[in-house]
C-alpha cells in the first residue's frame, strides 16, 4: 500500500516566535531536521505567535507555510483561537506536533477541534523543571501541570529526546507508556567535527546563565583549579556572576551569546567542554560537543550521566564546586585520557545523533502514526 503523504503542522510554544529564534542564533538549527525531512516528502506548516513580521522568514524556511498572528489579536485571544483563525490552512494537515510540550495548550485545542492526531515532543520534563526552577510560583506551576496532563492525555504519540525522560513521563502519566518513543537530539556532524586548531582556553561552557545550570559552582571550580574558561551564553544570573568573578585576571572570557553556526568555532579553541548542570533533558550543546570530538566533563545528573560513559566518552563528577574542580584538574592533567574520550564521544555522536539517522527515524514514526490512524 502506498504511504500517505505527510503534511505536518508544527506548533511553536507561545513564548517563541521565528524572530526570537533568529535573535538567539538558532533558527536554522531548529528547522534543520524538518528541512532534511522535506527531502523525504514532508510538507509543513509552522504556527508562530508572532505578527506579520514573521512572514519575512519565508525565504529562510522554503516550502514551509508560516501561520502567524497576522490579524493582530491580543496574545491570549490568539492562543485560544488560532485554530479558528488558521482553520483553512490547518485542515489539509494530517499530523499536528508541538515543538515542546509547552505548546500543548494551543496544539491540543487545534487537534481536538479539527480531529487530527497529535504528537507531543518533550526535550525536558516540563512540570519537573518548572517545579525546580520556580518553586514559589504555584499558579504558574498549576497551569504547566494542567498543560502537561491534558496534552499527554490527548496525544497520539509522545516523543522524548532520551529514554530516561520517557521513563519519567510514563511514570507520571502511565497511560502514555504504550504510545511513546525516543528520538534523540540531532546534530550536523559535518559542521560540528574535530579540529586541530590551537587551543586558547582550557574549558568552554555553552548555555544559559541560570540556577539549574549551576554556573556559579562552575566558575568557583575554575578559579580553584586555575583553569581558563570561555563562557558562551547569557541569562538572568549574568550580571551577578560578572560582578562576583570578574575575569579572574584574564582566565574568564565572557563571550556572550553567539549564533549556533559560530559555536563550533569556539569549541575548536577549547581543550575540554564542561556542563555542570543540576538537571537536564538532553542538552543540545553536549551533543554538539560530542560531535566536535571534545573531551567532556559533565555532572552525574539526569540528562547527562546517561549520555556519557565515565572515563570512556566523558568524565562524570558531582555538582559541588570541589568535585567539579577535581574533575577539571584530573582531565587536564591526562592528555591520553582526553584523546580517548574525545574519539569515543565523536563516534557516539555519529552512531546516535547524526542528522540523517535522526531525520529518517522521525519520518518513519510519522508514517507509522498515519498507518495506525487509517480507518
Amino acid at each position: 500500500m502506498q504511504e500517505a503523504p505527510i503534511h505536518l503542522t508544527l506548533f511553536l510554544k507561545y513564548t517563541t516566535t521565528l524572530a526570537h529564534l533568529d535573535s538567539m542564533g538558532v533558527l536554522d538549527r531548529e528547522f534543520l531536521l524538518y528541512k532534511r525531512m522535506q527531502d523525504m516528502g514532508l510538507r509543513m506548516n509552522v504556527v508562530s505567535h508572532g505578527g506579520r513580521a514573521e512572514y519575512a522568514y519565508r525565504s529562510r524556511l522554503p516550502g514551509m507555510r508560516i501561520l502567524c498572528n497576522w490579524i493582530g489579536w491580543p496574545p491570549k485571544r490568539y492562543l485560544r483561537r488560532l485554530h479558528q483563525l488558521h482553520y483553512l490552512r490547518l485542515l489539509p494537515s494530517n499530523v499536528f506536533k508541538t515543538d515542546e510540550l509547552f505548546a500543548g495548550y494551543e496544539a491540543t485545542r487545534a487537534a481536538r477541534a479539527l480531529n487530527k492526531p497529535l504528537i507531543a515532543r518533550a526535550g525536558y520534563h516540563l512540570s519537573h523543571n518548572t517545579q525546580r526552577t520556580q518553586p514559589d510560583n504555584l499558579r504558574h506551576l498549576h497551569w504547566v501541570e494542567q498543560i502537561e496532563r491534558e496534552t499527554l492525555r490527548h496525544a497520539s504519540l509522545l516523543i522524548t529526546s532520551a529514554e530516561e525522560l520517557r521513563e519519567a513521563y510514563t511514570k507520571a502519566h502511565p497511560d502514555i507508556a504504550g504510545k511513546s518513543a525516543v528520538i534523540p537530539m540531532h546534530v550536523d556532524t559535518e559542521r560540528f567535527q574535530p579540529s586541530a586548531e590551537e587551543k586558547r582556553y582550557d574549558l568552554i561552557y555553552v548555555g544559559r546563565f541560570s540556577q539549574e545550570k549551576n554556573v556559579r559552582n562552575l566558575l568557583a571550580a575554575a578559579r580553584q583549579s586555575g583553569a581558563s574558561i570561555a563562557m558562551l551564553g547569557s541569562g538572568q544570573l549574568e550580571a551577578a556572576l560578572r560582578a562576583e568573578f570578574g575575569d579572574l585576571d584574564g582566565k574568564i572570557a565572557w563571550v556572550g551569546h553567539v549564533k549556533n553556526e559560530e559555536v563550533q568555532r569556539y569549541m575548536a579553541k577549547a581543550k575540554v567542554f564542561i556542563l555542570p548542570s543540576l538537571f537536564e533533558g538532553q542538552p543540545r550543546a553536549l551533543v554538539e560537543a560530542m560531535a566536535s570530538g571534545m573531551p567532556i566533563i559533565g555532572t552525574r545528573v539526569m540528562g547527562i550521566a546517561s549520555m556519557l560513559q565515565h572515563k570512556r566518552s566523558g568524565y562524570l563528577c558531582e555538582t559541588d564546586r570541589r568535585s567539579i574542580a577535581a574533575a577539571i584538574q584530573t582531565v587536564l592533567a591526562q592528555p591520553a585520557l582526553m584523546r580517548a574520550m574525545a574519539a569515543a564521544a565523536r563516534q557516539c555522536a555519529l552512531d546516535n545523533f547524526a542528522l540523517d539517522r535522526v531525520a529518517q527515524r522521525e519520518y518513519e514514526l510519522y508514517q507509522e502514526l498515519l498507518r495506525r490512524q487509517r480507518p
